[in-house]
């Protein structure tokens, strides 16, 4: 899973997961998203109410959801240049 968090508003999704959890499942291309959830943590800190599937939230689902890509992908990024610099890889 991963989560996306920006001024009060929490995107998370799930993958559908192969096990052993093995390190090419990082790649964008090899992950389905099987779930998603939205929050807006400023009204429901708990977490409670899932707003994913609201009319109104659909901008703010598209806007979170390229964050989240943007920062898994600047990750992935960074993984590869320590495995290449770092270790030799």
């Amino acid at each position: 899973q991963e989560a996306y968090v920006q001024d009060g508003w929490k995107y998370v999704r799930y993958f559908k997961a192969t096990h052993p959890y093995m390190e090419g499942d990082l790649a964008e291309e090899n992950r389905e998203v099987v779930f998603e959830q939205l929050f807006n943590l400023d009204k429901d800190p708990a977490e409670k109410i899932n707003l994913i599937d609201q009319v109104e939230t659909k901008e703010k689902v598209l806007q979170l959801r390229k964050k989240c890509m943007s920062a898994v992908a600047d990750l992935n990024r960074q993984r590869a240049n320590y495995k290449t610099e770092v270790i030799g890889q």
